[in-house]
């Protein structure tokens, strides 16, 4: 089975080096290849776009609908690890770009991947570079990320790994005046430090708790709580 390909791209303020690299694919419309065949080159050279357009800093303006197909193809003919790796270049390429909700969806496939393929410490990683990724931009979006990082975490007995996530949510939330699940946070972080036997944590945890408490006027359960912590 043999395809006539023709490429339209267009993209302004490109500079010479990617335009190079367009010209080589326009190129193609005149030659007849076989799908896997002209896929698996199509696939090499928009690898080398997305590292020419790190490090020169022209973007284009939507990246995950121009570098879909290379997306499609990395699902469909390569491992789940690779392609999983290529959907955390495109991830850093969307944040450069300022597409931080598309970054942070395509980071939260990227760690599916990984965890399909049988790599959940890849997935947590990932996970946890997508919520700093877009903390600032999409804090709730963050905080998402970061549970899921430590439900991998905890999920593989690395107590200390779901505390560190879990208490970033509660942080962020604490920030977003959203402070009955930043509370529900605290609380299983206290909890993972009991796993781990992290004392020390444990008393910052807790006195985050019974600042919450105050903050909400509760002084009968801020003190409750003090008492029960500190039997």
């Amino acid at each position: 089975m043999c395809v006539r390909v023709c490429f339209i791209l267009q993209y302004s303020s490109v500079n010479f080096s990617l335009q190079i690299v367009l010209f080589n694919l326009t190129r193609w419309y005149s030659f007849e290849l076989s799908p896997f065949i002209f896929f698996f080159f199509l696939f090499l050279y928009v690898q080398q776009l997305i590292l020419s357009l790190a490090s020169t800093k022209h973007f284009f303006h939507s990246p995950p609908s121009i570098l879909s197909p290379f997306l499609y193809y990395s699902l469909t003919c390569l491992g789940l690890f690779h392609a999983a790796k290529n959907y955390e270049q495109v991830a850093l390429l969307c944040k450069e770009t300022k597409h931080f909700e598309q970054a942070a969806e395509l980071m939260e496939k990227s760690a599916s991947m990984f965890v399909e393929h049988g790599t959940p410490d890849s997935a947590r990683l990932v996970l946890e570079k997508g919520g700093k990724m877009v903390e600032k931009e999409l804090p709730l979006k963050a905080v998402h990320l970061y549970k899921k990082a430590s439900a991998i975490a905890d999920n593989e007995d690395r107590p200390n790994n779901a505390a560190e996530n879990i208490g970033k949510c509660a942080r962020i939330l604490i920030n977003e005046r959203k402070l009955d699940q930043a509370m529900e946070c605290l609380k299983k972080e206290i909890a993972f430090h009991e796993r781990s036997q992290s004392y020390p944590m444990i008393g910052k945890s807790v006195t985050g708790i019974i600042l919450v408490y105050l903050h909400n006027d509760d002084f009968a359960a801020a003190y409750a709580f003090y008492e029960k912590s500190f039997k």
